[in-house]
């Protein structure tokens, strides 16, 4: 205890409350994300996704929660090197943080100005699934826009916020629309095919991801210049 003690004592109360909130909001990412994928290998999925074991992987609510856990669990890492070697966190993991925050985020507003609308928000939010499409995304975007070191980003840093959206958006187009479901594919589970209008759709959520990973990065440097 006398360890941990000297080595939170350097830091002042505001900067120590921040670096705990951050590293706990990690944690819990984690946590979450795990016991969401455990779900689904065992009792299978609820709500919306009501799969089981690797199919889940098809989705990108799954893809992007799995992908933010791991840039958590980094991020925690690094947190914890800093702490104990006061060594500080280099902006390629913050720039690994930020990227799965995106990617997360994506997922919730998706949730909440599309699937929501369509499906239902009770589907959306049933059981472990709340996690996935509330929660873990939540807890990402205010750890990284408020609670995370700050980061002076280079330009086009929001284009590492694009990349996950857009590697998934080009297999789940080839599997529903170049491969199809009848030779193996995917079926279009999004509706993103409808009418044939995927490309429309492939745009449109390029777009929407660009913009939303510049709005986190401009609340994050907001957040710090108002220190």
């Amino acid at each position: 205890m006398a360890f941990w003690t000297e080595k939170l004592n350097k830091f002042d109360k505001p900067t120590l409350t921040k670096l705990l909130l951050s590293m706990i909001f990690d944690i819990l990412t984690v946590i979450f994300v795990t016991i969401s994928i455990v779900s689904f290998f065992t009792v299978g999925g609820e709500g919306n996704m009501t799969v089981q074991n690797a199919v889940c992987f098809r989705y990108f609510t799954i893809d992007s929660n799995v992908f933010a856990a791991v840039c958590c669990l980094v991020h925690l890492i690094y947190n914890l090197r800093f702490v104990l070697f006061d060594k500080p966190i280099p902006s390629a993991v913050s720039t690994l943080k930020f990227s799965g925050s995106a990617a997360v985020f994506l997922t919730f507003m998706t949730v909440i100005l599309f699937l929501g609308p369509t499906i239902g928000y009770d589907l959306m939010f049933a059981g472990v699934v709340l996690y996935l499409h509330l929660i873990c995304p939540l807890l990402c975007f205010f750890s990284f826009c408020f609670l995370d070191e700050k980061t002076d980003f280079p330009r086009f840093t929001e284009f590492f916020g694009v990349a996950p959206a857009f590697v998934y958006g080009c297999l789940y187009m080839t599997m529903v629309v170049f491969v199809g479901e009848l030779a193996g594919g995917w079926e279009d589970f999004y509706g993103f095919n409808i009418g044939g209008f995927w490309y429309i759709a492939f745009l449109v959520m390029m777009l929407a991801t660009y913009g939303f990973s510049l709005g986190i990065l401009k609340l994050q440097k907001l957040s710090f210049a108002k220190k």
